[in-house]
């Protein structure tokens, strides 16, 4: 007998299904992994205050003359944890922290300045501003003090690695909320000027490789900084007028210790600008006798003729702006104050009979003008 039969054709739906979670919304693991998949992120480190740094302060010397202790910000925060359901077998965690800017190039071998010592100098990276570098530490988190707490191999200063032995279930925390050391350092010439540090260029990352999970790239960190170099630049014509003319003299206008007439001249600074609100900033400047000019009496600003000379018995002296007061020379002497802007500082030179007889030629003679701030 015919039996009719039925087909049935059942459709089956294929699908993903991801990891339970907890109630935190994390998945229950075992693995690393991300908090409503928050990450990976931009942070950036800002330093709130304008800091200031003179021109003419040493290479290799902390910005500020000492670090700072700053929370990162961030669009998103990112929060994550790692687990290891088995406590009695603990599992590794490797986390690569990675410099994305060039070793800086110290001018100088530097003590450090401030409170606190200078990174070494392969953690002190290149910024946006040339003459500024930058090194971060991650302070006593990796030092592998603690429980499941990452251990560096060395400093916890970018570049790094650290490993963790993850025995139980860890809470990394939000990134953001972790506290950065930020060591900002002098590594060459500044010019006076207002600075910015662009946090839009990275400056440090980080990754995990993770026993297992879904974590891998965690972080990009830039720096965010207004530096104001404080001092004046140098104008394109620094002394003027340059050389000096002391004029022409007749011998028998010299008598034993007479001088001729001052003659002045300005030593011109350009492009100041002043400490901040409280502090004062002196202008100092420092005479030394140069090409075969030599010093005869430091005190009183007499030096002798230089390289290409041909009179005899006859030195320079150096005045303020007076044309009265000895300008010393080969030590630091006061000049002035900073203040926004430009700046001529007045100077007067002179011919001194030394001995006799005077002998008729060519007075030839220099000096190097140091200027330095305090």
């Amino acid at each position: 007998m015919f039996k009719p039969s039925l087909t049935l054709l059942a459709a089956l739906a294929t699908s993903t299904l991801p990891l339970p979670t907890a109630a935190n919304d994390y998945p229950v693991g075992p693995g690393c992994f991300w908090r409503n998949d928050s990450g990976p992120t931009d942070l950036i480190l800002r330093i709130p205050d304008t800091l200031y740094v003179e021109s003419t302060q040493a290479d290799g010397s902390l910005i500020g003359g000492q670090s700072y202790n700053l929370r990162a910000t961030a669009a998103s925060p990112s929060h994550w944890k790692c687990y290891n359901r088995d406590s009695d077998t603990p599992v590794i965690n490797t986390l690569t922290v990675d410099a994305l800017q060039p070793p800086a190039v110290l001018n100088a071998t530097a003590s450090g300045g401030g409170n606190r010592t200078l990174p070494p100098a392969d953690k002190i990276r290149q910024t946006s501003v040339p003459g500024i570098g930058a090194a971060i530490d991650w302070g006593s988190r990796f030092s592998g003090g603690n429980a499941d707490s990452f251990d560096a191999n060395g400093p916890a200063m970018a570049p790094f690695v650290a490993q963790q032995r993850l025995r139980r279930a860890h809470d990394i925390g939000f990134i953001p909320n972790q506290f950065w050391v930020v060591h900002l350092v002098k590594t060459g010439p500044l010019e006076p000027g207002r600075y910015r540090l662009d946090p839009g260029q990275k400056q440090f990352s980080s990754r995990l490789s993770p026993f297992a999970g879904q974590i891998s790239d965690l972080w990009e960190m830039g720096l965010s900084a207004e530096i104001v170099v404080t001092g004046c630049g140098t104008a394109p014509t620094p002394i003027s007028p340059n050389p000096v003319d002391l004029g022409s003299h007749d011998l028998a206008s010299f008598a034993q210790g007479s001088y001729t007439p001052a003659v002045p001249f300005t030593l011109n600074l350009t492009g100041c600008l002043k400490p901040p609100a409280g502090s004062v900033l002196g202008i100092y400047v420092q005479l030394d006798p140069a090409e075969g000019s030599a010093p005869l009496d430091p005190d009183s600003g007499l030096f002798s003729l230089g390289h290409g000379a041909t009179a005899q018995n006859v030195g320079v002296q150096m005045l303020r702006a007076d044309a009265r007061t000895p300008m010393p020379l080969a030590r630091k002497e006061r000049m002035n104050t900073v203040a926004d802007g430009d700046l001529a500082l007045g100077f007067n030179a002179r011919l001194a009979k030394l001995a006799d007889p005077v002998k008729a030629g060519k007075v030839q003679a220099a000096l190097k003008f140091t200027v330095t701030y305090e």
